[in-house]
């Protein structure tokens, strides 16, 4: 049954501003602590714009001065044996909403970049090539870890993919969608 504008438009606006309330207190008061407990490093200003990521696995975490980070991402350290995994995201930088961080050995993530949402960073293959290998589901070797670089001022649209050993430009642009398996040079637009 509808109702009055006037009585349900200021109610709506009471309830949006309250729900933005609390998402501050909990940001600023409960995630942004227990992240940081769990970085090496982390600059001032940063942002956690809903919930705080997932980080899974063994994992150094360095993070620069002003980065925002979307809600729902996860973070995984990949790969096999004992070798370290870093997570390095540079100054001014933006991480999307459901974005999945692979680390393989590092990805470095410059100043300056954007990364929409939805974005896959996969540092690790998971699985061997070879399909007998599979079928034992036996871990893929150290060749299927390598590092993923994205250079400062990069733009990574939603739902991208950039998968291991990958170097994004300075300057570039990923189109939505895309599928990188090869590096980018700086200040170009890949589809």
């Amino acid at each position: 049954v509808p109702g009055p504008r006037y009585i349900f438009a200021p109610l709506a606006r009471i309830r949006v501003s309250v729900k933005e309330a609390w998402t501050f207190i909990a940001a600023k008061l409960y995630y942004e602590p227990l992240f940081r407990a769990s970085c090496v490093r982390v600059g001032r200003n940063l942002q956690l714009l809903d919930d705080m990521p997932r980080v899974l696995g063994d994992l150094t975490v360095e993070i620069g001065d002003c980065v925002s980070l979307e809600g729902a991402q996860v973070w995984i350290a990949a790969g096999p044996g004992a070798t370290s995994r870093s997570l390095h995201i540079g100054n001014n930088s933006y991480l999307g909403y459901e974005t999945q961080v692979i680390v393989g050995t590092l990805v470095e993530i410059g100043a300056n970049v954007l990364i929409s949402n939805r974005v896959i960073l996969g540092g690790y293959d998971g699985h061997p090539l070879d399909p007998l290998e599979r079928a034992r589901h036996a871990p893929c070797g150290p060749e299927g870890a390598r590092p993923i670089l994205i250079r400062d001022f990069a733009w990574i649209g939603a739902n991208a993919i950039i998968l291991r050993g990958v170097e994004i430009g300075a300057g570039s642009v990923v189109a939505t969608g895309a599928v990188v398996t090869r590096n980018v040079e700086p200040l170009t637009v890949v589809a």
